[in-house]
């Protein structure tokens, strides 16, 4: 009975770790693309950008890439 308690633990455990993988891997790629597509755009990325673009999550990330449908600047993309 316990052992199976441990098993069930770590198998949770085990989940929630690739969980959390697939969402870094998802964020990661979104950063890229949202990079490559922005210096296509605009050119060159500034540091100012670049920082922006490191420490946003994943939703902000993808409001970025559609607001960059119609964006006439890349502050108007990172506002």
């Amino acid at each position: 009975m316990i052992s199976e308690l441990v098993l069930f633990g770590e198998q949770q455990a085990e989940e929630r770790g690739e969980k959390k993988g697939e969402r870094k891997g998802k964020r990661e790629e979104a950063r890229k693309l949202l990079s490559k597509q922005l210096e296509l755009r605009f050119g060159a990325l500034p540091n100012w950008a670049k920082q922006e673009i490191a420490a946003a999550d994943l939703r902000t990330l993808e409001r970025w890439s559609l607001r960059l449908l119609k964006a006439g600047s890349l502050r108007e993309v990172l506002k």
